[in-house]
């Protein structure tokens, strides 16, 4: 994710422009326990970054400040088959073991058309809330944010 925005005081002679990246990767094992259901467990890294650039009549200045961290996750997936080459998947996971967030979760449901043996598309809603923070003082850094959107995509099997 990638967001950033620019902007000008109200008299013009202050710019400032300021960039979030945020990026990350989960590995999950499932297990199924009964037919169409998967218990899962994983880790999940996130890693951001913030860069703030202020130019006025006295310089420019510039900051940058990143953080990342690990949380072990624990969730399910359950998957609803329909039709010949369709099915519909719900997703849910929890992240909270004293390792990195103080809480984490997320919720996905994704629509799958099976295109051939190997390939599908599929459409998927995502919610995900973070809670994180750590230091102390002036090194104190938090982050409690909730994403949502849609997504697509391709599934190749092998």
């Amino acid at each position: 994710m990638g967001l950033g925005a620019a902007g000008r005081g109200p008299a013009g002679y202050v710019k400032a422009d300021i960039d979030l990246d945020q990026s990350a990767l989960e590995v999950d094992v499932g297990y199924e326990v009964v037919e169409r259901l998967v218990v899962l467990a994983g880790l999940r890294y996130n890693d951001l970054s913030v860069d703030i650039e202020a130019t006025g009549p006295l310089g420019t200045r510039k900051a940058s400040q990143g953080e990342s961290w690990l949380d072990p996750v624990i969730g399910a997936t359950y998957t609803i088959p329909f039709a010949d080459r369709w099915s519909f998947t719900l997703r849910g996971d929890i992240g909270r073991f004293g390792v990195g967030s103080d809480f984490a979760w997320q919720g996905l449901g994704t629509l799958r058309w099976r295109a051939s043996e190997r390939t599908s598309v599929l459409a998927a809603y995502r919610y995900i809330q973070m809670d994180y923070d750590t230091g102390k003082n002036a090194s104190f850094f938090e982050y409690d944010m909730s994403l949502s959107g849609p997504a697509l995509g391709v599934a190749f099997t092998f």
